[in-house]
């Protein structure tokens, strides 16, 4: 989705991480906010090379209020799995996040289709 002037938030770089990759994974919320108010159009599933969304990596670090916005706001894939077949819930798993566990199993709808 191109801004007014330009600027495509759907552009990734070599590895297919997006500015909403980016900012998922620095927990910047402010960003990742304005990213899914702004840009309409917005791949919020698109995946890097590895095959990791947004999600999976706002899991990974354990960045609940990100996570919030992307299944909230965004309705992100809580079941999308990367190329090793991992949820954005393995990953919080595998790293302890236990605020975003306890959200994608209340919240996330995981396992539902």
């Amino acid at each position: 989705m191109a801004f007014r002037h330009g600027a495509d938030a759907n552009v990734a770089d070599d590895s297919l991480m997006t500015p909403l990759y980016a900012a998922s994974y620095y927990g910047h919320v402010g960003a990742v906010e304005a990213l899914l108010e702004l840009a309409p159009g917005l791949q919020v599933d698109s995946s890097s090379n590895e095959g990791f969304t947004p999600l999976h990596i706002a899991a990974q670090q354990g960045n609940k209020e990100v996570v919030a916005l992307l299944v909230e706001k965004a309705v992100a894939n809580v079941n999308a799995a990367n190329k090793a077949g991992a949820t954005p819930l393995y990953w919080a798993c595998y790293f302890g996040r236990q605020e975003v566990i306890k959200y994608l199993l209340e919240k996330g709808r995981v396992g539902l289709s």
